[in-house]
């Protein structure tokens, strides 16, 4: 027994498992198959970020030498989102709904299950090692680290993925993903957080937040919040399809002409173009993305996604796609839009810059709510 390497697993926590299986999963990730591995070196250390998911409770990335091959894998341990440190923010009485709306096996059960079947030419899902049940309501899932290509995240990669989500969200599925209901978001945070924050006067008050906000996008803000309700109904009534439920290019991993989805654990039925809100959204709210992108890159992406939807048999109008998009994009996106959670921080340059963000990309979703009407 190597000692280096049973503290190296023991870092795992809850997914820790003897070398020898390891040892086993390395030379499928290394590609090396041959009698019986014998693993060299092993390191184990968190990957890099935060994790706010309600149902992941930690991510690893697992690394060394097997049989003289270099490896890398991912760990991903899922959990219940009654075990989820933020618990306590949800009320007694809806944590219930909460774990009815947010089945934390979803993840699960997409990698084990018939969905890779499913997927259109061009895209796939990563490789998956073991799936382990844990005790309690948690879950190890060992996968391939996918490693993203040279192709930078400009025009012809957005329409790329917005096409390859529109197939895949015009093919049918059996049995289909359950549905995740927006109405959620909106009883939860939305109503009891966002939305009483932008209808008081904390924004003219605070000067971080009145800076960003202008007095026209903060009343089209309010009166978007108001009519939030209406908008959900709207949005209830468009076609539900699949949607890999926060496709965000953090998620959309490209080599070799395809593309490589990650984090399925938001797979449900959704309002139609509801997948491109995180394709958009995502690297806006990382930084990485300006909001002055979203003229010329809203409509390209409505576009790929709709000819997807059609070459998979799904004939929906371009308007209705379009609207979708826009209003799905706006409920979680303008609701929040002054609610960064670096505002409990106080003031700082990245604050700024990242209000001053949202508002832009808040003042693009209004006005394109109110164009698509």
């Amino acid at each position: 027994m190597d000692a280096s390497q049973e503290a190296q697993a023991a870092k795992l926590g809850r997914a820790q498992i003897d070398l020898d299986e390891l040892a086993a999963i390395a030379a499928r990730a290394a590609g090396a198959y041959d009698g019986a591995p014998q693993l060299e070196c092993l390191t184990v250390e968190p990957v890099p970020g935060e994790v706010y998911n309600m149902t992941t409770e930690c991510l690893h990335r697992v690394g060394g030498i097997v049989d003289g091959l270099p490896f890398s894998l991912i760990v991903k341990v899922c959990r219940s989102p009654l075990y989820w440190p933020g618990i306590a923010q949800v009320p007694e009485a809806l944590r219930e709904y909460l774990t009815s709306v947010i089945n934390w096996r979803t993840e699960l059960d997409a990698y084990t299950g018939l969905l890779a079947a499913t997927l259109p030419e061009g895209m796939a899902m990563p490789v998956i090692y073991l799936v382990r049940e844990l005790p309690g309501e948690y879950a190890a899932i060992w996968m391939q680290d996918v490693l993203d290509g040279p192709e930078p995240w400009e025009e012809a990669r957005f329409a790329r993925a917005a096409y390859l989500l529109g197939r895949f969200a015009g093919t049918p599925a059996t049995p289909p993903p359950a549905e995740r209901p927006l109405r959620f978001f909106y009883e939860g945070a939305a109503r009891h957080v966002f939305i009483p924050r932008l209808l008081s006067r904390e924004p003219e008050d605070n000067p971080v937040i009145a800076q960003a906000a202008d007095p026209a996008l903060l009343a089209d803000l309010r009166a978007f919040a108001l009519r939030a309700e209406d908008y959900l109904a709207e949005l209830e009534a468009l076609p539900r399809l699949r949607a890999h439920g926060d496709a965000s290019p953090q998620n959309l991993f490209a080599s070799n002409g395809s593309m490589t989805a990650i984090d399925w654990g938001s797979y449900s039925l959704q309002p139609v173009g509801f997948d491109l809100g995180q394709l958009l959204a995502g690297r806006i709210n990382s930084g990485e993305l300006g909001p002055d992108a979203l003229p010329a890159l809203a409509p390209l992406v409505q576009d790929e996604y709709a000819r997807g939807l059609e070459e998979a048999g799904a004939r929906i109008p371009r308007a209705v796609v379009r609207r979708g998009h826009v209003l799905s994009m706006a409920i979680f996106n303008c609701l929040s839009a002054l609610s960064p959670r670096e505002l409990a921080d106080g003031d700082s340059p990245a604050l700024r810059e990242r209000l001053r963000t949202r508002a832009g990309m808040a003042r693009f979703l209004l006005d394109a709510v109110r164009e698509t009407a």
